[in-house]
């Protein structure tokens, strides 16, 4: 008689692919901040019951400075830093992909805060009234999920994850 070992298959299944833009949290001009700063946090809807194998937040924003100055945008995801930059003087506009961690896919939210520092200088003095610096989140930004279809076995999950307009 022959031995088998018994390995355990693990059954990921097909995945289904979800998009939730920050149009469908309400935003659909995006989140503008000005007048030398401003912070936005953005409430991304997940599901607990079901498993997400992966996931990306494509973060796109638009942002103009007027002089030189020191100015930056942090991004963090539930408490975590995900993404900071110095940003140029002039104007600048992208999209950034961000994957994401196992822990910030859990719960039934993703956090995702913008904290803008707007033109800060030595040199002059601004008024915060005339800045003219902005820093806008822009409809674009994107929580992509890859959702293993075999844990799609409750309605309540699925109703979870599905857009609010369909």
């Amino acid at each position: 008689a022959s031995a088998q070992t018994d390995t355990p298959s693990i059954q990921t299944g097909p995945l289904v692919k979800r998009n939730i833009s920050i149009t469908e949290l309400g935003l659909t001009d995006g989140a503008y901040m000005g007048s030398l700063g401003g912070t936005q946090t953005f409430y991304f809807p997940i599901s607990r019951g079901v498993h997400i194998s992966s996931g990306t937040l494509s973060f796109a924003y638009d942002e103009a400075g007027p002089f030189d100055g020191r100015r930056s945008v942090l991004v963090t995801v539930g408490n975590r830093a995900v993404f900071t930059r110095a940003l140029p003087v002039g104007h600048d506009r992208q999209t950034v992909d961000v994957p994401l961690t196992a822990p910030d896919l859990t719960g039934d939210f993703v956090k995702v805060t913008v904290q803008y520092s707007g033109v800060v200088t030595n040199e002059r003095c601004v008024d915060a009234r005339l800045a003219n610096d902005g820093f806008t989140v822009l409809p674009e930004t994107t929580l992509a999920l890859n959702v293993v279809g075999d844990s799609l076995n409750q309605v309540s999950s699925v109703l979870d994850l599905m857009p609010q307009k369909v």
